[in-house]
C-alpha cells in the first residue's frame, strides 16, 4: 500500500459521499428556505410544519435517489477489492 494509492482512496471517498449526500441536502436546504418564506409571509410560526415538510422531502429525495446511490457505491467497493490483489502484490 503506497501513500499516493491511500490518499487516492481518501479523496474518492470523500468526493463520492459528498456527491451521495447532496441530492438529500440540497432538497432540505431548498425547503427550509421555503418554508422559512412562507412562514414569514403568513405570520404562521409552527416549527413543527417545517420540520414535517422537511423530514418528507429528504425521504422523497432519499428514495428517488436510491438506485444511482446503491450503484455508485457496489462501483466504488467493486474497484477497490479490485484493486487490492495489485496492492499486495508490490
Amino acid at each position: 500500500m503506497t501513500t499516493e494509492w491511500v490518499m487516492s482512496m481518501a479523496r474518492q471517498t470523500i468526493v463520492i459521499t459528498l456527491s451521495i449526500a447532496m441530492p438529500m441536502l440540497g432538497v432540505g436546504m431548498v425547503l427550509g428556505l421555503v418554508m422559512s418564506i412562507l412562514q414569514s409571509v403568513t405570520a404562521l410560526k409552527d416549527q413543527s410544519m417545517m420540520t414535517v415538510v422537511k423530514i418528507v422531502g429528504v425521504f422523497g429525495a432519499l428514495m428517488f435517489s436510491l438506485p444511482w446511490i446503491i450503484n455508485t457505491l457496489v462501483s466504488f467497493i467493486t474497484n477497490l477489492f479490485l484493486s487490492l490483489p495489485a496492492l499486495v502484490a508490490r
